[in-house]
């Protein structure tokens, strides 16, 4: 079976959905293709054994002798069996950091990349904390096109060739583009909300981006020591709360991350000029407790 003519691997993180994906392409092309067919391809003697991996019903992962069995029969390249047994190794992975770093490697296949923008940019945008740093960084009037400029201008340490790799991914992915020798933002309305819950990349696009948003927090600790008290702004309240209370705070954190978004974009819109620094806001509201945890009782 020759995988060009089913779905393409690099549109997956998921290896049980491509395995899945593929089951389901070989049925439409042949009828009588079965879970045991497919679990002899694989060298298994069960025959429901492809049927319990693919659907996840078994906690257990596809085995190393099997995988290469399939992948000789789904007849995959060198860069396809590199991302097959990178999905194989991001599915076995146990922290989220062990699955960041694989995440990082498959990003390393271009062919990954084109298929992932049509799926969730997400996953390649938020790949790293300072992205969508520089891309705000480009709207300012002040700003130059030069990576040792970027860098030094950035309050937390990027190096240069972090900047380089940078732009190239961010003009690669359509947030940026080249004008006359400037960066220009290239971002359309929605580039980002383009994700699906169908997408052969969801679960990794949701840990892309809390690793994201963890590296973000860093920033904040780091601010508290590195930049100025007159420069930064910051409040707190540790109270109790009861459930029915936490519902209705979150719709007002929510209206004040907009409020605040409608101030700077309301000056945007009037052609006010922004020439200022490129903040970070964040409204975190978390339990410190578990009375009520059955466990901890």
């Amino acid at each position: 079976m020759n995988t060009r003519s089913g779905p393409d691997i690099f549109g997956f993180t998921d290896y049980r959905g491509f395995l899945l994906a593929v089951y389901e392409a070989r049925k439409e092309a042949d009828p009588s293709f079965s879970y045991a067919r497919f679990a002899t391809r694989a060298g298994y003697k069960t025959p429901a054994a492809m049927h319990m991996i693919c659907t996840g019903r078994d906690d257990r992962h596809i085995s190393e002798a099997a995988a290469r069995r399939l992948a000789d029969w789904m007849e995959l390249g060198e860069e396809e069996r590199r991302h097959f047994n990178a999905m194989i190794g991001l599915a076995r992975a146990k922290t989220d950091g062990q699955k960041q770093k694989i995440i990082d490697r498959m990003q390393a296949f271009r062919r990954f990349r084109d298929a992932v923008k049509v799926q969730d940019l997400r996953l390649l945008y938020f790949s790293r904390w300072f992205y969508t740093v520089i891309r705000e960084m480009a709207m300012h009037p002040d700003f130059v096109n030069d990576s040792k400029w970027i860098s030094r201008h950035i309050r937390f340490r990027v190096d240069v060739g972090q900047v380089e790799g940078a732009v190239e991914r961010l003009v690669e992915l359509g947030v940026l583009k080249r004008e006359s020798g400037r960066l220009v933002d290239a971002m359309t309305s929605g580039l980002l909300a383009v994700g699906h819950k169908a997408s052969g990349v969801a679960e990794a696009s949701k840990l892309v981006y809390r690793g994201w948003y963890k590296e973000m927090l860093h920033r904040a600790a780091e601010a508290l020591d590195i930049v100025p008290v007159e420069e930064r702004h910051s409040n707190s309240l540790t109270i109790r709360m009861s459930a029915e209370q936490f519902e209705a705070v979150k719709p007002l954190i929510n209206g004040l991350i907009e409020e605040v978004n409608d101030i700077i974009a309301s000056d945007y819109d009037k052609g006010k000029p922004n020439n200022g620094e490129v903040y970070r806001l964040d409204v975190l509201l978390f339990p410190l407790t578990k009375i009520h945890d059955k466990e901890g009782a």
